[in-house]
Formats: C-alpha cells, sequence, structure tokens
C-alpha cells in the first residue's frame, strides 16, 4: 500500500500514514538524497519503534542524482541516524525512481536493474521466504495487540496510583475531623470554666448580700417586711450583677466557636471531595470492555460534583448558629416554671428567672421560718448552705447544656462529613476494584500473546 509521505505540507497525509502503520506488516522507508532524514521522518521512525514495533527496509531515492563519494556520505549519514533512532543496523536500498519508471515504460530489463528495484524485488520475493513472509504476517498484529495490552496496563496503573491517592487523601481528611473534633472538644472546657468562674461570683454577690439583709439591724429597720427582702434582692443582686448577661455572652461565644470551626471542616471535606472532579487526559487510550470503568469514574465525579455543591450551599453559619442557640434555649426553659416570661424571652431573661425564682425561695422560705431574732444566725447559715448548693446545682446544669449541645452539633456535623467521606471511599474502592480486575485481564492477554510470539520466533528459526 502507498501511503502519503510524512513530508507531506498537508497534514491529513501525515496522519493518514500514521493510522494505517499497525495495518502493515512491513515498512519499505523511502527518503532522498536531497533530503535525507529530515525531522518528520526522525519523528515517524520514532512512533514506529515506540507505538507499533514494524520491520523497516530503507530505501534512498535519487541515487542517480548524486556521485558515489556523496551517496557513500549519505549512506554513512542515514546508517548512524536510524541506528540511534531505532537502535539497529538498517539495510538501505539505493534505487533511481526515475530510471525504474523509464525501465517499466519501455520494458527495458537492464535500466530496472540498474535502478535497484530489481534488488528490492529480489529481497521481498526471494530473500524473504515463505516461512519470513508467513512469520511478518503473523506477529505483525500480535505486537499490535502487544503494545495496545502494554498502553493499556500502564494506563490502568496510573489509574491505580490515582485512586490510592484519592483514597489517601479520604483518609487524611478523616483522621484530620477526629483531630479537630478532639481539640474542639477540649476547647469546650474554656467556656465551661467561664461560667464556673461567674458563678463562683454571683455565688459571692448572693452570700455578701445574706450577710447583710438577714441581720437583726436590718430587720428591725424594714420592720421584718420579707417582700421588701426580696425587693432589694432581685435589685441588688439579680438586677445590678449582670451575671446572667455574662454567661449569655459566654454561651453565645461558645455557640459562635462552633459554627465557625465546623464551617471550617466542612469546607475543608467539600474541597477534598471536590478535587475528585478532575478530567480524565485526552488520548488515553481504552478497549472497548473498558467503558464500565471510565463512566464510572465520570458518574463518581458527577454524583461528588453534584452533592459537594450542594452541600455548599446548605452549611448557613446564621442557620445553624439560630439552631443551636434555639435548642439551648429550650433546654434552659425545662430548669425552671416560665409563666411569667415572655415567650420568646432570650437566654439572659430566662437564666435570672431561674436565679431569681430558686434563689428568692431559699431566702423567703429562711426568712418565714424565724420565730424568734435570737434564730436569724442560724437560719442565715442554712441559707447560705441552701443557697451554695443551688448556685452548684444551677452551674452543673449549665455546664451539662451547653457541654451536651457543643458535643452534639460537632457530632452532627462529624458524622454528616463521614457518611459523604465513607460514600466516597466506597466509590474508589469499587472503582479500584474494577480497575484491578480489568488490569488482570489484560496481564493474561499479555503473557498469552508474548508466548505465542515467542512460539513463532521459534519456529521461525528452526
Amino acid at each position: 500500500v502507498d501511503t502519503p509521505g510524512t513530508n507531506s505540507i498537508i497534514r491529513h497525509h501525515q496522519r493518514i500514514t500514521e493510522n494505517y502503520i499497525h495495518q502493515s506488516e512491513l515498512i519499505l522507508f523511502v527518503t532522498s538524497t536531497d533530503r535525507p532524514f529530515s525531522e518528520s521522518e526522525r519523528r515517524f521512525l520514532e512512533l514506529i519503534k515506540g507505538r507499533w514495533d514494524r520491520k523497516v527496509l530503507f530505501i534512498l531515492n535519487k541515487a542517480d542524482l548524486k556521485s558515489e563519494s556523496e551517496l557513500a556520505e549519505i549512506t554513512e549519514f542515514l546508517e548512524k541516524n536510524i541506528y540511534k533512532t531505532l537502535d539497529f543496523e538498517p539495510r538501505i536500498f539505493h534505487v533511481s525512481a526515475r530510471r525504474a519508471l523509464a525501465g517499466k515504460r519501455e520494458g527495458n530489463r537492464a535500466w530496472i536493474e540498474e535502478s535497484g528495484i530489481g534488488e528490492i524485488e529480489r529481497f521481498l520475493f526471494h530473500t524473504l521466504d515463505q516461512s519470513d513472509r508467513l512469520y511478518l504476517k503473523l506477529v505483525s498484529p500480535l505486537k499490535v495487540a502487544h503494545k495496545l495490552e502494554s498502553d493499556l496496563i500502564r494506563d490502568l496503573e496510573e489509574q491505580l496510583a490515582s485512586l490510592n491517592d484519592q483514597i489517601r487523601d479520604l483518609e487524611e481528611q478523616s483522621a484530620t475531623i477526629r483531630r479537630r473534633s478532639r481539640e474542639m472538644e477540649a476547647f469546650f472546657s474554656k467556656y465551661l470554666a467561664e461560667i464556673e468562674t461567674v458563678m463562683y461570683r454571683f455565688e459571692k454577690r448572693i452570700l455578701d448580700f445574706l450577710d447583710r439583709a438577714m441581720t437583726l439591724s436590718h430587720l428591725v429597720q424594714i420592720r421584718g417586711n420579707v417582700k421588701e427582702i426580696e425587693k432589694e434582692f432581685k435589685e441588688e443582686v439579680i438586677g445590678k450583677a449582670n451575671t446572667m448577661e455574662a454567661i449569655e455572652e459566654i454561651i453565645n461565644d461558645a455557640i459562635d466557636y462552633v459554627i465557625r470551626n465546623n464551617k471550617e471542616l466542612w469546607e475543608e471535606a467539600v474541597l477534598t471531595l471536590a478535587r475528585y472532579q478532575e478530567e480524565r487526559p485526552e488520548g488515553m487510550r481504552r478497549l472497548p470492555q473498558l467503558h464500565e470503568v471510565a463512566s464510572d469514574k465520570n458518574e463518581i465525579f458527577r454524583m461528588l460534583r453534584d452533592s459537594t455543591d450542594k452541600s455548599l450551599r446548605k452549611f448557613d453559619v446564621s442557620e445553624e448558629r439560630e439552631r443551636l442557640r434555639e435548642e439551648i434555649t429550650q433546654s434552659l426553659k425545662q430548669l425552671v416554671t416560665l409563666e411569667g416570661v415572655a415567650l420568646g424571652a432570650g437566654i439572659a431573661v430566662i437564666l435570672s428567672t431561674i436565679a431569681f425564682v430558686d434563689i428568692s425561695g431559699i431566702l423567703l422560705g429562711s426568712l418565714a421560718a424565724i420565730s424568734g431574732f435570737f434564730v436569724i444566725p442560724q437560719r442565715r447559715r442554712k441559707a447560705k448552705r441552701d443557697v451554695e448548693a443551688k448556685i452548684e446545682r444551677i452551674e452543673d446544669e449549665l455546664q451539662d447544656i451547653l457541654s451536651r449541645h457543643l458535643k452534639r452539633t460537632l457530632s452532627r456535623l462529624n458524622e454528616e462529613i463521614e457518611r459523604r467521606i465513607e460514600d466516597a471511599r466506597r466509590k474508589c474502592d469499587a472503582r479500584r476494584d474494577l480497575v484491578l480486575e480489568r488490569k488482570g485481564e489484560l496481564e493474561a492477554l499479555l503473557k498469552a500473546n508474548r508466548n505465542l510470539i515467542h512460539r513463532l520466533e521459534s519456529l521461525t528459526v528452526s
């Protein structure tokens, strides 16, 4: 089959030649004395060597236009560069296509012999015997298959390496999530300690109030009016201490901390998943039965892209903050009967109500139990013990509510991230199993192909 030359100015001609090579058994590579071994010819020979591994005979045309010394110099140049490119010593035939054509037209056999074409014909039809030609005919398609199988195995190995990297990324992301979660939980203790400090100061303020209010002189001054004591307690302790506003601020800071860090964890996980959206390199060769691998990969990418895009839209910091705040508020409401608290009251109002109801109840109960002024110190000591126990209970409940809801919010996010990462991991594992299966099939074909080539070579030698 005569194909267009590699030096054609029409690029389509060169593509026709390159696409036909794998169907040939023997290549007659024609170059000329006026432009021997051009750059395009060198690239073409590298293509033959790298992709198709074909037997090549070299024909140097226009030999009649050069002197013997010039022809020897050109031949040496060709031999040296062909050896450098293909790593074997080439056989080069000198021909004059113009002389051969004239001989064919005139029926002049002498001219045909002089042109060098006769030597090529004898080599093709006599030097290459029937077994040589049969070997070329049989081994050529096997070498094509061998090359294709080797390329596909290499592509699959690259896919396996990429999948292993992705799985490692997912494992590292899971480890990062667990580590960051532990760090965040450890940091929660800062807010619990701040609550403890504020409640300690609140308790001291109450105890100081009891030391002042539950005295003989003060009770004489207010004529034993317990309602006056209650009013003073509400104004001086509950109203002026700003204790509950301080606790609300601590709770808000804790909420902001966990939501802000949750958002960072979420975005890190999304970025990890989004890295799998890279496109498959162009030109990657696939056997028809490997289409499942490619389509499965594209499906994984599509699902991950869709899920991560939705995830970024779904994580609303304000919404998450308000949800956590509402959960804490609802838990606080369960600590006290709130008939006197307006619907939708804030955390500070709820906490103030808790403190006033519980602490003032102790205070009023102690005052009501006084049957004589001589028992005032005794009742004051009991009231202080009751206040200390009540403050400790409120403090424990506040810390428990805050810690429980912060951990629950963090855990809820972690479970969602882990679920998505595990889903991606399962898809990567499934695809890796499929790639390994295809790779095993190709390796078996490659081994069988190699054995056939060796058997043909041994038959030819024998």
